[in-house]
């Protein structure tokens, strides 16, 4: 309730600037991200997303898992924690965001009286760039199921035909009535799971796809996905079919909004890469502008097979993989 923020302001605000950070707390929280790091490592559906990240990007460091590592958290030194933050915590950069009920003005002069940062800006991250275009790395680690994150280079989150990309992803993999649901598991029995997802950045995208099987099933399921990439790039999607597509959008966006924290991070986002804010009905808007041709244009740009890449958490046969890569 509005009564409460000026004491949530209060303390955010202590918390982000006058933290002690002592070595004790430092040393109880480290080992609580080494158990959060643990139990990621156990969950295959969780880090084969690290793996996938790692066969991506390589050795850039959206690359990195974001937990870090059980050796890096140990190591990590109070002295560059601080120096971090002194480094990157400058009023050109730090963007408060806030839904609810809430009174936008009555914000503003709290936060203008709580947060005090140094002038200038955050330092700015290498820009995304991949080491090497295709690429295949398999990760048996003694487990039976076998899990697949495939990907390929998507639009980054300013482009316009980023709406068009999603649409995409939820033709694909976008619930029960997607294609490739239908497909590989209604009419396959080849996974339980199986999405497609468009993820953006500042400057790149990822086209991405999922599905958890099992050795025999990795092949043909691989097999199906890159069969359906194909046909978009070949023939344009019914009128029908985009209608269907677009209820759904704007019927995930709509929901989604019902959500105070999507909404509020909805807002942070897009003040910190666009740096102005796009209105629920601008969205709606552009999903309703949608068409079949400007699509397929997109489809044939991100449905390039020379730059895939695949991850893989389980057992595969490599070989067969490959050949279904090659194909």
């Amino acid at each position: 309730m509005f009564e409460h923020v000026d004491t949530a302001v209060d303390v955010l605000s202590d918390l982000v600037q006058h933290a002690t950070l002592t070595p004790g707390n430092l040393a109880k929280e480290k080992k609580v991200i080494c158990e959060e790091i643990k139990e990621s490592l156990e969950n295959p559906s969780d880090s084969v997303y690290d793996l996938f990240a790692k066969t991506y990007w390589g050795n850039h460091p959206l690359g990195q898992p974001i937990l870090g590592s059980i050796q890096t958290v140990t190591k990590l030194p109070r002295g560059g924690i601080i120096d971090y933050m002194k480094r990157n915590y400058k009023s050109r950069s730090v963007v408060i965001a806030a839904s609810g009920a809430i009174s936008h003005d009555k914000l503003v002069k709290m936060v203008s009286s709580k947060f005090h940062f140094a002038k200038g800006s955050a330092e700015k991250g290498p820009a995304a760039k991949r080491s090497k275009a295709k690429t295949l790395s398999l990760h048996p680690d003694g487990i039976t199921q076998t899990h697949i994150c495939i990907g390929l280079p998507g639009v980054m989150y300013s482009d316009k035909r980023r709406t068009q990309a999603l649409a995409l992803a939820t033709y694909l993999g976008g619930g029960m009535s997607s294609v490739l649901f239908q497909r590989i598991r209604e009419q396959k029995g080849l996974a339980y799971s199986v999405y497609t997802y468009h993820d953006s950045y500042r400057d790149a995208g990822i086209f991405g796809a999922y599905l958890a099987t099992d050795a025999k099933g990795a092949q043909q399921s691989m097999a199906i996905i890159f069969d359906e990439f194909n046909k978009l790039t070949k023939k344009k999607l019914s009128k029908e079919k985009l209608e269907q597509i677009q209820a759904q959008l704007k019927g995930n966006l709509t929901l989604g909004m019902e959500s105070t924290s999507a909404r509020m991070n909805r807002l942070a986002r897009q003040e910190l890469v666009l740096g102005e804010y796009h209105s629920m009905d601008d969205t709606l808007k552009e999903i309703e502008k949608l068409k079949s041709a400007e699509m397929l244009e997109l489809a044939n740009q991100i449905f390039d097979m020379s730059k895939v890449a695949v991850a893989v958490k389980g057992p595969a046969e490599k070989k067969a993989l490959e050949n279904v890569l090659q194909n």
